[in-house]
């Protein structure tokens, strides 16, 4: 009787534990808006491959600069540091620069999740790390509210995250 009961116990919960499943239906997938947050940090060589002037051509549109700085040589023996902050042109900085680090912000306004996923994983592709150098590409994605505050979704290094212009 008491092996029966236990049985019994088991099958309820079982029944209750199959209800408590994920209450999101397949077509449920949440799909925005998001907010990417890139950040490149290098020292040496920026990485001004192909592939990293594709990417910026690609998204240039849609990427805020939220700061930055560039440690630019000047001449020989004197090295100033430029600041960056939205709408600055950084191109012509990189080739110049021996040291930087630039963070931008991307709102996606409809996308499914490997959508926005695709797109930072193609930017954190573009890292070099030799003895050198380095020029470390890292994102951070987002959701957003209906009042477009962020709610962290992944990927949270909260001291990396500057506050959102509105």
């Amino acid at each position: 009787m008491k092996q029966k009961f236990i049985y019994l116990i088991a099958a309820v919960l079982c029944l209750i534990a199959s209800a408590c499943s994920s209450h999101e239906e397949p077509g449920d997938e949440y799909t925005g808006p998001w907010l990417i947050e890139f950040y490149e940090e290098f020292r040496g060589i920026h990485n001004d491959s192909e592939a990293f002037h594709s990417w910026f051509d690609k998204y240039e549109n849609d990427l805020i600069i939220t700061n930055g700085a560039f440690l630019i040589r000047t001449d020989t023996e004197t090295f100033k540091v430029q600041t960056v902050g939205a709408g600055d042109n950084i191109k012509d900085l990189y080739p110049i620069s021996r040291r930087g680090f630039v963070r931008w912000n991307m709102r996606v306004v409809t996308a499914k999740l490997k959508d926005v996923n695709s797109i930072i994983d193609e930017f954190e592709s573009l890292t070099i790390d030799d003895i050198n150098h380095y020029d470390t590409f890292s994102a951070s994605l987002y959701k957003l509210d209906e009042g477009g505050h962020f709610v962290p979704y992944y990927n949270y290094d909260y001291s990396l995250i500057p506050p959102l212009d509105e």
